[in-house]
């Protein structure tokens, strides 16, 4: 049987009785400005900071049983500071909405568009469906509700749904909850911002949204949890963040409580207590917790007393881990192993435990996966790490684990070590490999310092640039009929469209499935503008098509769309515009990032050796597929011989080691992750900057032209210098039990208890501006003193420390900063980083306007990143040219050019002019076109003054919002009903398209007619093909790739 927490005490109520009888009409108007920063003194002494609180409205919540999302949006609008609104307005449609109730299906979904619609928050043609289903949240949380109000743990991943939600909520389902049938909670976000007002903080809320499952909001349902931001600059120290967020926070009735901040967030949990006419309560629903209960849940102190505050604090991080729902596992099939460790004690299993075969059966089964994994990332029983397929473990059909003590986190009571949330296996992701990897600067510099010649990296640059760019600009269809389809994939590959099309669609498990660009600095969902998104607008998600026009919003997806419908480079000038900023954007990035593709290489999860059959200083790396290029062009699945090894940091000269690959008959079916020995004095991966095997990913290479000179460098290099440990005090070493001791012995209350806690959970916020400070000053001293002088190595040790500082509770001594900074001082700039900054157009943030460089102290050899940043210059003059004698119309000289065909394209002018000459003594159909001319220059008009000079400069998410009204706008008229001649929709939207084609056929570059009629300008031409054309809706069209017999064949 589960026991619940341990109760809180119980506040003295002071709460009357909402009256059911309360009238609006009754009610006075109240200025929105009375809602906001409302701060009263509780019973305690701490002040709530509002989010939402009225009078007029929370009993009419009640009386009106108003769904929580209408609840939850009215509280996002009255937090905007829209001046235009009040509270009167806002009560106005609660009884509409009530009226809705009894015969809606989903309360909130309906809800809010009753809502959205009485108060002006319009969609104006601004999302599509398929966008608003992949982002809004509303149905899902219908469902979500419908599912836990009949079973409290209905979201942990394992209830079955009823065939009428199946029928209701079908098509908003996950592709594993339609094959299985079993319901994941958890997928909604309810994000706030922290905004400081004179000497007041305030949370301003922004659009909830669809997000990645984890097991918090799973157990206890999302609409529990809020996620406040914090924007750079809000807090000076950790003593405000602590005034701030330790204090309640109310929303309506509900008081909300932080329980986590890290980096630049801080979690807010629903707590039991109420808050009403200045006072709280608790509330008599059983199945909320305390804050204190709600700690205890997770990670009970009690049981956990040996830890360090600051370490026992940050496993409350494992709570949010984005995941989805594995296996429930029964008690008994827990099993708790030890590590094995080396005669000199170091673990070398660390973070790496076993699953048999039905686990990872079931995995598969599940979530529809092509292959067996024969690993996974993973929390579950107060575990985090890596489960790795062990076939000497028994199997007897149900699945289980074997997990390392050095995987256990938090230890749990009997009684909750029984929840279903704790044995369900949370999984963050499956063993994947991903080729080929990308060498960073950091691994570059160490590369080099170890004895890979410059030569090999600007070889490297150029052969990126050739084979990203090259293929861009090799249109002949004379010489080769396929080169428009090679174009295509060319474009799709560079730019992972395809990719990047499935992340948005796949928002809620977009980790799981591997979703994510290898471009680890493009971000896909920009922010909205602090300043004016007022809370009363539902915005466009950034890079979705426009609904309207169905213009893609990327320019690579532009391409790849046109060239589908039949258009070329040498007939299409808009094609060929679009094309040159994509070559230009190639050069740049390929010439700044400095983060080549390299042949021959490949990234995957590390895990310890199973069953012990590799030897010291060897590998077991093999892939289910022939993926594995070799030297002499063919392909493998395994590799064998000499490679390099590497992860994530690798700041000194031994993060990356020169090992042996071998191929063991033991390991022939683990696949798709790199095995590393545990033989030997130390664990293997410990030498990449620390590593462990709890989801560290190890980047193997073994292109010949980096791994034959690279030689190991010394292994002192790999030990943390003595003068590290003396640049740090230990601020927070106070145990979970010393704690636990104060507190019983001051009498103090849980929630008194649960509030200094508070001070421990916020500790993640750390300074990130100490942490860039090391990043640069690590960067120049590399630069001034070489990448293994004692201060390079030394820095590089104080910036992981300083990283991990929320877990160690070491602090940086403020004299060892002060130093540090004198000796780097930050008007002092790099060359290399000056020269890539000139080429990308932007400034570095350690820059600013400064043009001291700092020098390079003795006689040392050119710093690589000074010789590549030189070639890197040279190549992107030299491309840019040709890219110029193609695309540039004052500077063409190419031979290509003279391909080109000149004038408008005249299969999109057909319709129009075919039309015009049928009207020659038709009145009827004469007046008919002239309303068409006239609404299509009508938006040209508008079109002109909002698209100026300024407006690519603007937030992507604004721009789409300003075309999708003009979109809108144009295809929304004429009617057929407007015209005297019989016409129906498809036929007004071909001419409408056509004209605004042949309105600008003098310069047919311009973008008016595509972003407002880019479908039926394609759809016009595939119509002319020569090859026919196929009908095919987007679900097809999303998801298809050429094949790649296509591409390699000549």
């Amino acid at each position: 049987m589960l026991t619940e927490p341990p109760k809180t005490p119980k506040f003295k109520p002071s709460l009357r009785p909402l009256d059911a009888s309360v009238d609006s009409r009754d009610v006075k108007r109240r200025r929105l400005d009375s809602q906001v920063s409302v701060v009263l003194e509780t019973e305690n002494g701490a002040k709530p900071i509002i989010i939402a609180s009225d009078p007029t409205l929370q009993p009419l919540f009640q009386k009106y049983r108003t769904p929580s999302a209408v609840q939850y949006e009215i509280a996002r609008i009255l937090s905007a500071k829209n001046k235009d609104s009040d509270v009167q307005s806002l009560t106005e449609p609660l009884f509409q909405i009530y009226q809705l109730m009894n015969s809606s299906k989903k309360p909130n979904f309906d809800g809010v568009a009753k809502l959205h619609a009485h108060v002006n928050v319009m969609y104006d043609g601004r999302i599509s469906e398929k966008e608003y289903l992949a982002t809004a949240p509303w149905s899902e949380l219908d469902l979500e509700e419908r599912v836990l109000s009949r079973n409290q743990l209905g979201g942990v991943g394992h209830t079955a749904l009823t065939p009428q939600e199946i029928e209701i909520f079908g098509n908003d389902l996950l592709p594993s909850e339609r094959a299985t049938g079993l319901y994941c909670g958890g997928k909604i976000d309810f994000i706030g911002r922290v905004e400081k007002e004179g000497g007041s903080y305030r949370i301003r809320l922004e659009r909830a949204s669809k997000g990645p499952s984890n097991k918090a909001k799973r157990r206890f349902g999302s609409r529990n949890f809020l996620k406040i931001k914090i924007p750079s600059g809000v807090f000076k120290s950790q003593n405000e963040i602590d005034t701030c967020f330790q204090r309640p926070f109310v929303m309506w009735e509900s008081v909300f409580r932080a329980f986590l901040g890290k980096e630049d967030t801080v979690l807010l949990v629903r707590t039991n207590e109420t808050y009403c006419g200045g006072r709280f309560g608790t509330d008599m629903n059983r199945t909320s917790m305390s804050l204190y209960q709600f700690i205890n849940w997770f990670n009970p102190s009690k049981d956990n007393d040996k830890q360090v505050l600051c370490k026992w604090s940050s496993r409350m991080a494992l709570l949010w881990s984005s995941s989805v729902p594995g296996p429930q596992l029964l008690h008994k099939d827990i099993h708790f192993i030890d590590d094995e460790v080396s005669c000199e004690g170091s673990d070398m299993t660390d973070g790496c435990g076993f699953g048999n075969l039905s686990l990872f059966k079931a995995i598969q089964e599940r979530f529809g996966l092509e292959e067996l994994p024969c690993a996974i990332q993973c929390r579950v029983a107060g575990s985090k790490g890596m489960l790795l397929w062990n076939e000497d473990k028994e199997d007897s059909g149900s699945p289980q684990v074997w997990l390392r003590k050095s995987q256990r986190k938090v230890q749990y009571p009997i009684s909750l070590a029984q929840e279903p949330s704790h044995r369900t296996i949370d999984v963050l992701r499956v063993s994947r490999i991903r080729s080929p990897a990308r060498l960073s600067i950091e691994v570059i510099t160490n590369l080099h310092h170890n004895g890979v010649p410059a030569s090999v990296f600007t070889n490297f640059l150029k052969s990126n640039l050739e084979d990203a760019i090259g293929p861009m600009l090799a249109w002949d269809l004379d010489k080769d009929p396929d080169a428009m389809i090679k174009l295509w994939h060319t474009i799709e590959q560079t730019e992972n469209v395809l990719l990047a099309r499935r992340a948005r669609q796949s928002v809620t498990d977009i980790r799981f499935r591997g979703f994510h660009d290898k471009e680890k600095d493009e971000v896909l969902d920009d922010e909205d503008d602090l300043d004016e998104n007022n809370g009363g607008q539902q915005h466009s998600t950034a890079w979705w098509p426009d609904p309207n026009s169905h213009c893609p919003s990327s320019i690579a997806e532009t391409v790849m769309e046109l060239v589908a419908a039949g258009f070329t480079p040498q007939g299409c000038l808009f094609m060929r515009n679009k094309i040159y900023q994509l070559v230009k954007g190639q050069i740049k990035r390929k010439c700044t990032k400095q983060n080549f593709d390299v042949s021959m290489s490949a990234g995957a999860f590390a895990v310890p050796d199973p069953y012990g059959v590799l030897e010291e200083g060897q590998i077991h790396f093999k892939s289910s597929r022939r993926e594995f290029l070799k030297p002499n062009g063919l392909a493998t699945d395994i590799l064998e011989g000499p490679v390099l090894i590497t992860r994530n940091p690798c700041k000194v000269p031994t993060d990356v080691q020169k090992v042996t690959a071998v191929s063991h008959p033991k390991l022939s079916n683990i696949v798709n992750v790199v095995v590393f020995s545990i033989k030997g004095k130390r664990r293997l991966i410990d030498f990449l900057a620390g590593g462990d095997y709890d989801g560290d990913r190890a980047t193997v290479f073994w292109n010949p032209q980096i791994v034959e000179p690279f030689t190991n460098a010394d292994e002192q290099f790999s030990k943390e210098p003595p003068d590290v440990e003396a640049a740090f005090t230990l601020e927070n070493s106070l145990s979970v039990n010393e704690f636990n001791t104060k507190a019983a012995e001051s009498k103090k209350t849980e929630l008194e208890i649960a509030v200094d806690l508070q001070h421990y959970l916020l500790g993640g916020l750390r300074d990130p501006h100490l942490i860039g400070t090391y990043s640069f000053i690590h960067e120049k001293s590399m630069y001034v003193y070489g990448y293994g002088h004692p201060i390079t190595v030394a820095n590089a040790y104080k910036f992981c420390a300083v990283m991990d500082a929320p877990k160690s509770g070491r602090k940086l001594i403020d004299r060892i900063l002060r130093r540090d900074r004198s000796l780097f001082p930050h008007e002092k700039v790099l060359p290399w980083k000056k020269t890539i900054d000139r080429l990308s157009g932007t400034t570095s943030k350690e820059m600013g306007t400064s043009t001291i460089e700092l020098r390079r102290a003795g006689d040392q050899n050119p710093f690589i990143m000074d010789v590549l940043a030189r070639e890197a210059e040279g190549l992107y003059k030299s491309w840019m040219t040709r890219a110029e004698s193609i695309f540039d119309t004052d500077k063409s000289s190419d031979p290509i050019c003279k391909t080109f065909l000149r004038g408008a394209d005249k299969d999109l002018l057909a319709p129009w002019e075919f039309y015009q000459a049928k009207a020659v003594g038709k009145p009827h159909t004469f007046n008919d076109l002239q309303t068409i001319k006239n609404h299509v220059e009508s938006v040209w008009v508008e079109f002109q003054e909002k698209y100026d000079m300024s407006f690519t400069g603007k937030d992507i998410v604004k721009r789409q919002d300003t075309l999708r009204r003009l979109s809108k706008a144009f295809i929304s008229s004429p009617k057929p009903d407007d015209l005297e001649s019989v016409m129906d929709e498809g036929t007004i939207a071909r001419l409408r398209a056509s004209y605004a084609y042949h309105f600008l056929k003098s310069n047919t570059g311009k973008q008016f007619p595509w972003l407002m009629a880019f479908d039926e300008l394609c759809l016009i031409k595939a119509k002319k093909s020569k090859s026919g054309f196929r009908a095919i809706i987007m679900n097809f069209a999303d998801v298809l790739k050429v094949p790649r017999a296509v591409i390699v064949r000549t």
